[in-house]
């Protein structure tokens, strides 16, 4: 199945979910709020459960970059007849204030990863899907998974016009084939794009309208001095 993006009133439960009902343990309810703002910045479940407490770079208490591990390096090449870019090992990407706020007052200092199990180690990426999986289904919401985050970031900035570089640097995608197939255009969405054209065409026959109508004026014009002449 592949997961849907999200809704904004879909978002806003998820985040009352787990502030209020996940759990009746303050520390738990923490990490997964903390699991919630990664996701939302695009993040690999992969990659949520790699992160580390020292890869949240800081200015004073502000957060403001994240730095995130690539599931692979890459050299520059060719995928599916597609030029790939090279990707580094790490990839940073900006963390925006609302986010930025829960991870600050919600990281555990004292442990090593922010997402973090009951040995200190990193939290597997099967428990944290379970999690979610048995949230969406509490919610009621369908077709949903943890990559729904991934796709409801990536639909976003695109609907905001950034560009699918910019798009596929922050994703870590290894070209822009990957991130196009998450971008699927509604009906409606394709209706207003090329109404765009209607648009021209109806500003155009509007010109022509009004360039015969003075090209007639002055032929009237000219047929009314010779008559008289």
């Amino acid at each position: 199945m592949i997961s849907r993006a999200l809704t904004d009133f879909e978002i806003r439960e998820i985040e009352n979910y787990i502030r209020y009902k996940a759990s009746n343990r303050s520390e738990i309810r923490k990490k997964y709020l903390c699991i919630f703002a990664l996701f939302l910045i695009g993040l690999r479940c992969k990659e949520v459960c790699g992160v580390r407490v020292t890869d949240i770079l800081l200015r004073g208490d502000i957060v403001l970059w994240l730095k995130v591990e690539t599931a692979k390096r890459r050299k520059a090449g060719r995928y599916k007849g597609i030029s790939v870019q090279s990707i580094s090992k790490y990839r940073e990407i900006p963390v925006p204030k609302n986010i930025a706020n829960i991870l600050k007052n919600n990281i555990n200092r004292s442990k090593e990863y922010v997402v973090y199990s009951q040995k200190g180690g990193s939290l597997s990426r099967e428990i944290v899907i379970h999690k979610f999986k048995k949230m969406f289904d509490s919610l009621g919401i369908k077709n949903a998974g943890t990559h729904s985050f991934r796709r409801t970031f990536i639909q976003r900035l695109a609907k905001s016009g950034v560009d699918l570089e910019t798009i596929r640097q922050l994703v870590g995608h290894q070209n822009i084939f990957s991130t196009m197939q998450y971008l699927q255009s509604s009906a409606g969405a394709k209706k207003r794009a090329v109404s765009v054209m209607d648009k021209v065409l109806y500003e155009n026959i509007g010109q022509n309208n009004i360039n015969i109508k003075l090209a007639k004026k002055g032929m009237n014009i000219y047929i009314e001095k010779n008559n008289a002449g």
